[in-house]
């Protein structure tokens, strides 16, 4: 066997290939996630039976609403930032747009955050958390348009907030 040397090729040249319709799938599935969740949260009474355990739809799909967000940003944040380390236009014209605020705690000021810093923050975050409606709980309310990270570089703590439709949009454009 022999390496089949892809470097020059033009279809991978610039980094990874992925089909671009593959990336707007992921970004219509995470805008409908958004979108839909506050009807979702209307069916807490609707539940079934098994065994001795209920289950209500809205319980179920929280669950996989926390689930698929996490797993397409970080999709999503991948696929852009290669796009933009491997000088796309597209990519380079978007990657100073600001789809979010950072700080670093215990300051209570904010920057902003740009497309680019978003995407490495999702990718190296430990932590996401979601706007929700109400608070009293991980099951309560609805999952407002925000989602909220945390992370460490240097021994230094940070904290991003993306706008989820601005982070959806410049992303777009960026493919």
């Amino acid at each position: 066997m022999s390496e089949l040397d892809l470097r020059d090729d033009y279809f991978v040249k610039n980094g990874y290939t992925y089909n671009p319709r593959d990336l707007e799938k992921e970004l219509y599935y995470l805008a409908a996630i958004f979108g839909a969740s506050k009807k979702i949260s209307t069916l807490k009474e609707t539940s079934k039976k098994d065994g001795e355990d209920t289950y209500s739809i809205f319980s179920v799909f929280r669950g996989i609403e926390y689930a698929e967000i996490q797993q397409k940003i970080l999709l999503i944040a991948i696929i852009c930032r290669s796009e933009i380390e491997n000088e796309n236009n597209f990519a380079q014209d978007n990657k100073n747009k600001i789809v979010g605020t950072i700080s670093f705690p215990p300051r209570r000021t904010t920057e902003d955050l740009l497309f680019l810093e978003a995407c490495h923050k999702i990718i190296h975050g430990n932590s996401l958390n979601f706007d929700l409606s109400e608070n009293k709980d991980i099951r309560s309310g609805y999952l407002l348009p925000y989602i909220y990270i945390y992370g460490e570089k240097n021994e230094k703590e940070w904290r991003v907030k993306i706008d989820i439709f601005e982070f959806i949009k410049t992303a777009f454009n960026s493919i």
